[in-house]
């Protein structure tokens, strides 16, 4: 043997030490790379083909860099031993450990007592086995994406298989936050590359389908095409199959959907078909459509919040195909709608075909412009089972003229006459036509850029009979912007009906004032034919705060209707309650009382540096949800967690209950 004493930051060629160096055994389809060694001392054996390093060992080779107490080299299989402190750096990944096993050629190893650093992914063991460059096998051990030490949540796991830049998975996981455990998986998988198979996991048990597990795997062939697959396995319900695929281009997007179902309760088969989407087939032509179909009126089950009720989706078919050019637009299509009536979908209307052709503006002699539009639509009546024809046409010339313009004060004027109607047949009646001619006026004038008044007037007669149906109607708007963020608008309009419809008349008041993120929003509606207000509505947006919205309709009268939800933060959460209730007027003190709450909410977000937790509560009418989800900062799209949903019926009595695991 021979022995030598050297600084740390002297470099010994590993080269230079064996007649050719320390590298791999020659091979035809690549060339040998060498290893660079410094240490406080080497010792080499050139019979047992050994170096042994000890003392601030580092050791490069290639993209690796090797630290440790002590480093032995075997030279015939190109294997490293290192032990102490040992530091193995790589530009995908950073470990530390008290001892290795590493083989240069294969990049393979076995790691004891070990951390890895490969962001977002921190892993923790006892031993790891390197199967590759970015490849790792774990026995047992503990993974996070929580940058801290200690983690603030960790995951422990078996069997865990992590493959950098593309996923990792582990059998037997259980979570713990501050080292509490929280939620275990029997299996659960990540995907880290850049193409990402999704998956939706929900497992609970619910009154109507029983226990169930239901998992949705979605997997994208492009950035903009995803095909999804999914099994609901519901012990009282059955077996529900779900198939999908979407696409988004520039030439057009589209989803198809499928729900098969094969109920055990009812011993039958149900299904749902969803299409909806447009196509373009040249630079003129395109394609729209939109289906939906189901044998099972449950199937489409959602919530109305305005009815306060569930109600089922309508089945229809729609189909358009669209030209469009320079100097027209046509669309030709088809629509039908069927709603539940009785137990049974029944037509609630059915257009085949219908047809729209417009004419954009364009421009005529003496500086006027004309436009133009008309429809027709076979439309089925199901009450006598009767397909009525109805067309209908609308035109108009107009132009505009400044009259006034000299820095501070604008005046503009736009005239227009049109001639529009409609001709429709009717039932076991001859058909009918109506049409009429119409004459507007408008001036707009605008002063210093902050005052402006806009004035319309519109008057129509019928052709056939220009005294039967009479109709003349002037608006005035007047706004005013004296600071930035701030409207005043007042609107007033009557109309000089003396026969047919009722006359509208209505006094309009806005006000709005936004700055920075806020927002003050304010509107009285006033009808002086009924000598009431049809509408007070008061909206204030506080930033990221607090919303507040009071609003007033006349189908209710003496009845407000009242939204606030406040946000604030204590410590590391953030609270946001919210309620949405009916303040009734009463005779009692102190004159309103609250006589029906809508809704009630309440949000708890809890941020932890490196995960956020969220509680959801919300009680609207009669359904009730609670949430409680997480998701990891690393993979915020990703969230999991508990839920459970309670449907009551107007008595009071349960209707479905829900609860389960819920991942994404």
């Amino acid at each position: 043997m021979h022995t030598g004493n050297i600084t740390k930051i002297l470099f010994i060629t590993v080269l230079k030490l064996f007649s050719g160096g320390v590298h791999s055994p020659a091979r035809s389809d690549s060339v040998s790379a060498s290893a660079d060694i410094s240490a406080d001392i080497i010792e080499y054996d050139n019979e047992e083909m050994l170096l042994e390093a000890r003392g601030n060992v580092i050791m490069n080779y290639k993209d690796i860099e090797f630290n440790a107490d002590r480093i032995f080299y075997f030279r015939k299989n190109e294997k490293i031993e290192a032990r102490g402190n040992v530091f193995l750096k790589r530009s995908e990944y950073e470990l530390t450990a008290d001892d290795i096993v590493f083989y240069l050629r294969s990049s393979t190893g076995t790691v004891r007592n070990t951390r890895i650093s490969a962001p977002p992914m921190y892993v923790s063991s006892d031993k790891v086995f390197i199967k590759g460059e970015k490849d790792f096998r774990i026995p047992s051990g503990e993974i996070t994406t929580c940058d801290h030490d200690p983690p603030h949540y960790r995951f422990s796991g078996s069997d865990i298989n992590l493959q950098l830049g593309s996923f990792f998975s582990s059998w037997n996981m259980l979570l713990y936050v501050r080292g509490l455990p929280t939620l275990y998986y029997p299996y659960y998988f990540r995907n880290l590359g850049d193409i990402d198979l999704e998956w939706d996991v929900d497992i609970g048990r619910s009154n109507s389908m029983g226990y169930y597990a239901k998992a949705v795997l979605s997997y994208p062939f492009s950035d903009n095409s995803r095909t999804y697959g999914g099994l609901d396995v519901m012990l009282k319900k059955g077996l529900g199959v779900r198939l999908g695929h979407e696409y988004s281009y520039e030439s057009g997007q589209a989803e198809a959907k499928v729900y098969y179902l094969r109920d055990m309760d009812e011993n039958k088969s149900e299904f749902k078909v969803d299409l909806d989407g447009w196509q373009d087939l040249s630079d003129d032509l395109s394609l729209n459509y939109r289906t939906s179909y189901t044998s099972l009126r449950d199937l489409g089950m959602r919530y109305d919040p305005r009815e306060q009720e569930y109600v089922r989706d309508t089945l229809y078919y729609q189909a358009e195909g669209r030209y469009t050019g320079d100097r027209l637009r046509v669309s030709a299509y088809g629509d039908r709608t069927d709603t539940w009536v009785d137990g049974a979908y029944e037509i609630e209307e059915y257009i085949l075909p219908g047809l729209r052709m417009r004419f954009p503006s364009f421009s005529l002699p003496a500086g006027l412009s004309m436009r133009a539009q008309t429809k027709y639509e076979n439309i089925y009546n199901p009450d006598n089972d009767f397909w009525q024809s109805n067309l209908s046409w609308d035109s108009r010339v107009n132009t505009s003229y400044r009259i006034i313009s000299d820095g501070r004060y604008f005046m503009n004027f736009y005239p227009s006459v049109g001639y529009d109607g409609k001709w429709q047949e009717r039932y076991e009646e001859k058909s009918y036509l109506s049409h009429y001619l119409s004459f507007s006026a408008g001036v707009r004038q605008g002063l210093f850029n902050m005052f402006f008044l806009d004035t319309n007037y519109r008057w129509r007669r019928q052709v056939e009979d220009p005294w039967e149906r009479k109709t003349s109607h002037i608006e005035n708007r007047l706004s005013l912007m004296p600071y930035r963020g701030m409207r005043f608008s007042a609107a007033f309009d009557y109309d000089f009906n003396e026969t047919g419809d009722e006359p509208l008349g209505d006094f309009i008041l806005d006000f709005e004032y936004r700055r920075n993120r806020s927002r003050f929003f304010a509107r009285n509606r006033y009808n002086y034919y009924e000598e009431k207000f049809m509408e007070q509505l008061y909206m204030l947006d506080i930033a990221d705060i607090s919303q507040t919205r009071v609003r007033y309709d006349y189908l209710r009268p003496g009845v407000l209707d009242i939204f606030q939800n406040v946000s604030f933060g204590i410590g590391s959460f953030q609270l946001t309650p919210g309620v949405r209730f009916n303040l009734e007027k009463t005779d009692k003190a102190p004159g309103f009382e609250v006589s029906e709450v809508l809704e009630k909410s309440l949000n708890v977000r809890w941020d932890m540096h490196c995960w956020e937790s969220e509680l959801r509560f919300l009680k609207r009418g009669r359904e009730t949800e609670l949430w409680l989800l997480f998701n990891i900062a690393a993979f915020p799209e990703r969230k999991a967690g508990g839920y459970s949903r309670f449907l009551y019926d107007s008595d009071g009595s349960l209707v479905d209950d829900d609860y389960g695991f819920h991942s994404e």
